[in-house]
């Protein structure tokens, strides 16, 4: 950019018209250069950007996995209660014992 900057204020009222030709030329030669630069750059920066997002979307995908793997652990230890507490009833071990 600086170089196009310097090819437009080296351009005077009074230069021959070949020489503003010239610098023309070469101000447009330095002007795609820099619109490649920038293209390349913006591209860069949205591939950028678009890791990141994939980035957090992986996070909050991680993240609703834990809580789903706490919640079915949490429910595996409920009926592995539940399952202790009917078998006990079903075998009679939680009535107390009766004295002969």
């Amino acid at each position: 950019m600086s170089e196009l900057r310097s090819i437009l204020d080296s351009a005077k009222k009074d230069d021959p018209e070949s020489a503003l030709r010239e610098k023309q030329a070469t101000a447009r030669t330095a002007f795609e250069q820099a619109r490649t630069a920038y293209t390349i750059y913006q591209n860069r920066l949205f591939a950028a950007l678009e890791n990141m997002q994939q980035m957090i979307d992986i996070k909050r995908l991680i993240e609703i996995i834990r809580r789903l793997e706490e919640d079915e652990t949490k429910n595996i230890d409920e009926l592995e209660k539940l399952r202790i507490e009917m078998q006990k009833k079903v075998l009679g071990l939680d009535e107390p014992k009766k004295d002969k």
